[in-house]
């Protein structure tokens, strides 16, 4: 049988874990094919230990994979799940938008654009408004009510020269 190969992202965030001693259970299509079970999977899923001392292990490993910092306090929530892809944490470091800045979009911002036809899942961009500026949010969601995860695809803040003044609707180009 033909083994696939971790990719070189994967492999470079479990040696973060794995350096700052991360508590952690890998899940999913990744861990079942290391039984002999593969699964087609373009993600990685892990579980992580909620403890203190753990969080702040964890929240090392993500300052040194390149993630912005980020609120630990709702990693303690039974039942919490957060993606990001590589695609939006580095755009979130390079933009120097906090995690917790992207979490106050996504639970307290306004939808200003749905896209219904996007796949695998229907997208949203939303607006919300952090200390400094505002901040869009481009996500996805699974499931409602409490039961939510939210795909985060980018983000970025809006430049006034594209935007209107209120950051919801995109200028005309003449």
């Amino acid at each position: 049988m033909d083994q696939r190969q971790l990719p070189q992202d994967f492999k470079e965030f479990i040696r973060f874990f794995n350096k700052n001693e991360v508590c952690y259970l890998l899940v999913g299509g990744w861990a079942t094919g290391l039984y002999g079970h593969p699964r087609a999977t373009k993600d990685i899923g892990f579980l992580v230990a909620t403890d203190d001392e753990n969080l702040e292990k964890l929240k090392s490993a993500l300052s040194d994979f390149g993630a912005p910092s980020l609120d630990l306090e709702p990693f303690k929530e039974n039942g919490s799940v957060y993606r990001m892809g590589r695609h939006s944490v580095l755009r979130m470091a390079e933009r120097n938008i906090q995690a917790s800045e992207v979490e106050d979009v996504l639970l307290r911002g306004r939808v200003i654009r749905e896209y219904p036809e996007d796949k695998p899942l229907p997208s949203f961009l939303a607006i919300g408004m952090t200390a400094n500026s505002p901040v869009h949010v481009v996500y996805s969601r699974l499931g409602t009510g409490d039961d939510v995860e939210y795909f985060v695809i980018t983000v970025y803040k809006p430049d006034l020269a594209e935007w209107d003044v209120t950051f919801t609707s995109r200028r005309h180009k003449s």
